[in-house]
């Protein structure tokens, strides 16, 4: 069984398809399978937005995976779309008995892609866990399984409580963020820089959420990295007062 179970990030187009065409010939190489994949342009019929199918094959079995990636400028966008001809997914299987060989160089494919553009990737392939938390290899340090109800909280029997607080409860107990405000500053020195000059606390972080929101809309982080961001300046500014800024409140409202 092959399922994907996460998957967040944008590329560069021309990035993509050089990185994937050099894991498509070694493992055609490592294998002794004959490999193959291709890539074709269209729209969606109902918005009219324009999508990257991308096919690959096993030329020895004749099996395929099918996936459809947004296509944004010069990138391309790996995101959880829901396709009707797709079994309400953005990718399938040419049949369920899909050999390990082809899941396996779409897995590979899509999680070097991942690591590179510093987004999110998992999935499962016959029991085993992939998982890329925005750029890092997190695959050995899987704990177990999890389930998910239709409110979006997640259970694990190995730990026997919720590990994810259900959002109509309206508070983040128990929120542990992965990507931490130093490392994102580290990664943004001017930015840093510049409030550094800024001597009121609430005027600083109000300038840290500004700029967040600012790199969300230029795709310039994912969205795990943005809630991260956004939730841990909150919690500062809740003890301060309160955000003034409305937009900011408004958005940093829809999380907690």
């Amino acid at each position: 069984m092959f399922e994907i179970v996460n998957i967040d990030f944008k590329l560069d187009h021309n990035q993509f398809a050089q990185m994937t065409d050099e894991i498509v010939s070694d493992e055609s190489s490592r294998t002794g399978t004959s490999f193959d994949w291709s890539e074709s342009e269209a729209h969606l019929s109902k918005s009219n937005k324009s999508v990257y199918k991308l096919t690959f094959k096993d030329l020895d079995s004749g099996e395929s995976i099918e996936l459809v990636a947004n296509k944004s400028v010069n990138d391309i966008e790996f995101a959880p779309i829901e396709l009707r001809n797709y079994n309400n997914s953005f990718y399938k299987p040419s049949s369920i008995n899909n050999t390990d060989e082809i899941a396996f160089l779409v897995s590979l494919v899509l999680k070097r892609s991942a690591m590179k553009a510093k987004g999110s990737f998992g999935c499962i392939l016959n029991g085993q866990s992939t998982l890329v938390n925005q750029g890092r290899d997190m695959s050995d340090h899987i704990k177990g399984l999890a389930l998910i109800d239709d409110k979006g909280k997640v259970y694990n029997l190995k730990y026997l409580q919720t590990i994810d607080d259900d959002e109509d409860d309206n508070n983040t107990v128990g929120y542990v963020p992965r990507y931490l405000i130093n490392d994102w500053l580290d990664e943004n020195p001017q930015f840093q820089a510049k409030i550094q000059t800024i001597s009121n606390q609430l005027d600083k972080f109000e300038m840290m959420a500004q700029f967040a929101i600012y790199q969300k809309r230029k795709n310039m982080l994912t969205s795990d990295q943005f809630r991260d961001i956004l939730l841990q300046v909150g919690t500062f500014v809740d003890m301060l007062g309160g955000f003034k800024n409305e937009s900011v409140k408004n958005i940093y409202q829809f999380f907690v």
